[in-house]
């Protein structure tokens, strides 16, 4: 399928009870925006700090996801993400299921794995910064980003989960299948990541490097 983009703000379109696991940078910054829209949110989080950070921002810090939530948004891990969709599936049965990881095949597999392809759509907003953490996370980081939306299985809420993306965050929706997805994102994001580590690398190493270090501009800083 040929990849769609395009802005808007349909109404009507909010899930009106969310569960966002994982509250890093990412999935801080999700919460922090649904709540500043009036949104019902908990969030779960394993990491005691994080919770202790959430919960002083004024979000409801819960042990685990509530079956009463309509939409759980999961921002693990890669390697968290199969427990959190088994973790998912059975506590909030009648919830749509997004993910937020920066691929999108091993994440679909593991939907199909847990019983969700029928409930379970794979997302991806494509910003981000430097920092990890709840503590850098910022509500209006997301808004107006490009997301991706990752077209999976005939009966999944695919419509529903676009129109929340584009409502709650001002979005480009672009819908795209898990393997597209996968090679556009290489090539605009993971390989520049890599290719950037491999040269601080080289940098360090550099009989130069001191010198380097005095004359770096802006550009190779970031």
């Amino acid at each position: 399928m040929t990849p769609q983009a395009g802005p808007g703000t349909p109404s009507g379109a909010a899930f009106e009870r969310i569960c966002v696991v994982g509250a890093g940078l990412i999935g801080g910054s999700v919460a922090r925006r649904l709540v500043g829209l009036g949104v019902d949110v908990v969030v779960v989080d394993p990491d005691e700090r994080t919770r202790s950070l959430a919960a002083a921002s004024g979000l409801a810090v819960v042990e685990s996801v509530p079956a009463d939530r309509d939409l759980v948004v999961l921002s693990t891990p890669l390697d968290a993400l199969p427990e959190a969709m088994d973790e998912a599936a059975s506590r909030a049965p009648q919830a749509v299921i997004i993910d937020l990881g920066s691929v999108k095949q091993a994440p679909a597999r593991a939907a199909v794995a847990a019983g969700l392809s029928g409930r379970y759509v794979g997302v991806h907003p494509m910003a981000g910064t430097e920092h990890t953490g709840f503590e850098h996370s910022d509500p209006d980081l997301l808004v107006g980003a490009s997301w991706a939306v990752v077209h999976g299985a005939a009966e999944s809420p695919l419509v529903q989960v676009v129109a929340w993306v584009l409502e709650a965050f001002e979005a480009t929706v672009v819908v795209v299948g898990a393997a597209e997805h996968d090679r556009s994102v290489a090539l605009v994001s993971h390989a520049p990541h890599a290719v950037a580590h491999a040269l601080l690398a080289g940098a360090e190493t550099s009989p130069d490097v001191a010198v380097a270090r005095w004359l770096a501009a802006g550009s190779f800083r970031d």
